[in-house]
């Protein structure tokens, strides 16, 4: 089994050359809450200690990185990435879309929040919400991520929200403004900081050197707050 790792987000100002000013480029609100991946695999055997049809695994950002997964036991069963996967039936309609699309392997990855970090979004004490980010598939022909459209088709399918857009343009026009568009309040929470945006190519696009062309711009704010911006694991 593979498990894919977390979206790599570079820190644009270590990156500044990597969009394009031609690139159309989408900035949605980066949310400060733990990483949750969900994936599936064709031609996996079937395991007792995974989900779905025994080859379907749930993981988180530290976990992952481990190339482990959270086992489906009745120890877990009041896990925070287990019972999200459940509550959104993702554990099920992941293979559905996977097989609808000829997929070897399917990964749906987003960020579980509220009542998890120190920026809640509103939530009261053990309440928290799942949204979505990114979809990464691999149909033997070495994977790729979603473009925008296609994620929100996907979106749709799993039934799951996306990542609030904050706003979506050519990036030489976006540029000059990135600041104002980190700073401000959440789209999910009009009396909390934002953590800042993630800047990604409407269509998935490469950089010759870098790769993928997606980079993170964080708040001020948010940096300088009192509170953990680290993880879960």
């Amino acid at each position: 089994m593979v498990i894919r790792e977390a979206t790599i987000l570079r820190c644009f100002k270590k990156y500044p050359h990597l969009f394009d000013d031609d690139d159309v480029v989408s900035l949605t609100e980066k949310i400060h809450g733990t990483y949750m991946q969900v994936g599936w695999c064709a031609d996996l055997a079937p395991r007792e200690d995974l989900f779905g049809d025994g080859r379907v695994w749930v993981t988180s950002k530290g976990i992952a990185g481990k190339g482990m997964y959270i086992k489906n036991v009745p120890e877990n069963a009041d896990n925070l990435y287990v019972k999200t996967a459940l509550a959104h039936n993702l554990t099920e309609t992941l293979i559905i879309i996977g097989k609808v699309l000829g997929a070897g392997r399917i990964y749906a990855m987003g960020e579980v929040a509220g009542d998890v970090q120190d920026l809640k979004y509103g939530c009261k004490p053990g309440h928290y919400f799942f949204r979505l980010f990114d979809v990464y598939i691999d149909k033997g022909d070495g994977g790729k991520f979603f473009g925008l459209d296609s994620l929100h088709r996907v979106a749709r399918d799993l039934g799951v929200e996306v990542v609030p857009t904050i706003v979506e343009g050519v990036w030489a026009d976006i540029r000059p403004k990135l600041m104002d568009y980190t700073r401000g309040k959440s789209l999910l929470a009009p009396n909390q900081i934002r953590e800042g945006v993630v800047i990604k190519t409407v269509t998935e696009q490469r950089h010759p050197r870098f790769g993928r062309k997606i980079a993170k711009s964080v708040s001020e704010d948010y940096l300088l707050r009192k509170g953990e911006t680290t993880e879960l694991q």
